[in-house]
């Protein structure tokens, strides 16, 4: 098989691709930044759902503790 002048480019450059190692490095950097900002969040939502669980957790026991303190008769 032959090889023709008509053939595909095997240039896979079709501007949204970066071309230079400084464009490679933004594009990177970028994605880095990206990604760390939506591990970032969902590190943020975890936590904050898991201290809303330990508050309210806290809460009902501090709450039931006063609550039987205050039901049960007192030895004077």
């Amino acid at each position: 098989m032959a090889w023709s002048d008509d053939a595909p480019s095997m240039d896979v450059s079709d501007g949204s691709e970066p071309s230079t190692p400084e464009e490679l490095m933004e594009t990177s950097v970028s994605d880095i930044r990206a990604s760390s900002v939506q591990e970032n969040t969902a590190v943020r939502e975890t936590l904050t759902q898991f201290l809303d669980e330990s508050v309210r957790q806290r809460y009902l026991t501090e709450l039931g503790d006063l609550f039987l303190d205050t039901n049960t008769p007192s030895s004077q």
